[in-house]
C-alpha cells in the first residue's frame, strides 16, 4: 500500500528522470510521507536512519515486483 502511494507521488512530484543520490532520496520519501507513515508506523520517529533507509529500500523492492 505504501509502495502505491510512493509510486503514485513520485510521479507527481518527481518530474526529473534525473535520481537522486539514494541517501537524499531516502529522506526526500522519509519527510514527503511522514504523516502516512507516522499513522501507519507509530514508532517512526523512533527509527535510525538506516533502519528508515532499510524500510524504504523494503518499500522499493516490493514496488518493483511486478
Amino acid at each position: 500500500m505504501v509502495a502505491i502511494l510512493i509510486r503514485k507521488r513520485k510521479a507527481k512530484e518527481c518530474p526529473s528522470s534525473k535520481p537522486l543520490p539514494f541517501y537524499s532520496r531516502t529522506i526526500f520519501v522519509a519527510e514527503m510521507f511522514q504523516k502516512r507513515i507516522k499513522a501507519r508506523f507509530p514508532y517512526w520517529n523512533l527509527l535510525s536512519l538506516s533502519s528508515k533507509q532499510e524500510l524504504v529500500q523494503a518499500l522499493r523492492e516490493r514496488e518493483k515486483k511486478p
